[in-house]
């Protein structure tokens, strides 16, 4: 027994809440504020267009509510398989976002494009 004079589940408790605390206490200093940097929102149209315009104010609120700039970047190309190949490429780190219209990839099926692209990569994007 480390601690005589104690049972063995009185201490496991006691450091057990000591070690809740301590995490609870330095959960708000290991916190990051999101977001840390600007945000990247990927439209994969042209400018100018509906989408383009719905981004743009879209990105304007979001700047507003987190206190950060949101860049609207437009890649336009191959139906929005452009676009969605820089999403898909982007760090996984929260801080880019790709706005679509209809369906989020496109009108590209199985097949249509090449083994190996990089598009396989939208499996795992949050939609």
């Amino acid at each position: 027994n480390l601690f005589p004079g104690r049972s063995s589940r009185m201490v496991v408790c006691r450091i057990a809440l000591w070690a809740l605390a301590l995490v609870a206490a330095a959960g708000d200093s290991l916190a990051q504020k999101f977001p840390a940097r600007p945000v990247r929102l990927i439209v994969p149209f042209a400018s100018g267009g509906s989408l383009d315009f719905i981004a743009r104010m879209v990105g304007q609120k979001l700047a507003e509510a987190w206190g950060q700039q949101v860049v609207v970047d437009n890649r336009p190309g191959a139906g929005g398989n452009v676009g969605a190949e820089v999403a898909a490429n982007a760090l996984p780190d929260g801080h880019t976002l790709y706005l679509c219209k209809g369906y989020p990839f496109s009108s590209t099926r199985e097949g249509s494009v090449g083994r190996g692209s990089q598009l396989d990569k939208l499996s795992r994007m949050s939609v």
